[in-house]
């Protein structure tokens, strides 16, 4: 299964780091998906299961990201672990 994530609004750079640094932490969160950033949108390929919870923590990503407009690796670790942000 594929599902695209559209990022509106967020400054690329700020979001998945510097040489996707943020990017590549949370792909070490999620092992069994395949992620790649391409644009303004987020591909995720993997079973449906494993991509619709991701999509949960990945929302709670966002609202932080939207809310803050910043986004850390300590954040990003915490509210994938927890989903508190």
């Amino acid at each position: 299964m594929e599902q695209k994530i559209y990022l509106e609004g967020i400054d690329p750079l700020e979001f998945f780091g510097i040489n996707n640094a943020k990017m590549n932490l949370i792909k070490t969160l999620f092992p069994k998906l395949k992620l790649t950033a391409r644009g303004n949108a987020l591909h995720v390929q993997g079973e449906e299961n494993e991509i619709k919870n991701f999509e949960k923590k990945f929302a709670l990503l966002l609202d932080h990201y939207f809310q803050f407009n910043v986004l850390t690796e300590e954040i990003i670790l915490q509210i994938m672990a927890t989903g508190i942000s």
